[in-house]
């Protein structure tokens, strides 16, 4: 199954992408580039230098099926016990997950957490990125030599 692109945009000079994923939530990506203090596939690490929702979950040099040859991609996702699934967006991209259990296990499993959860939305997910890219720039001006 492949996973929906909900958004790709260029802040400050780095690739972002925003995914949505078939379990009902979203994740999402920056590039690193090559030559960037921080251009490593190691999200543990890089952790102690930026932050977003939920910390960085995700380092390689892939994303999506694609290879990454001139930097890293690192992410995060909004799938933690503290994060509700977005049933409308499920259903719009992900029509087959919703009539592979049915409509009323999906609300019980979005449900199932207390009310203080929120969907995290496609501009909050920009809005992160957003954020990490001007936490790069600002780490890699104060690195430069």
């Amino acid at each position: 199954m492949d996973i929906y692109e909900e958004a790709r945009f260029e802040c400050n000079g780095y690739e972002c992408r925003v995914l949505f994923m078939s379990m009902g939530h979203r994740c999402g990506y920056i590039k690193i580039p090559k030559g960037h203090p921080l251009c490593m596939d190691d999200y543990d690490y890089i952790n102690n230098y930026v932050k977003c929702h939920g910390g960085l979950t995700y380092a390689a040099n892939y994303l999506n099926g694609e290879e990454c040859s001139d930097g890293v991609w690192v992410g995060f996702d909004c799938g933690h016990s503290y994060d509700l699934i977005d049933l409308e967006a499920l259903e719009k991209y992900y029509p087959e997950q919703i009539n592979k259990y049915s409509r009323e296990w999906w609300e019980a499993y979005a449900s199932r957490w207390s009310h203080s959860q929120t969907i995290k939305t496609l501009d909050f997910c920009k809005d992160q990125l957003k954020s990490l890219a001007e936490q790069l720039e600002t780490i890699k001006e104060e690195r430069q030599l």
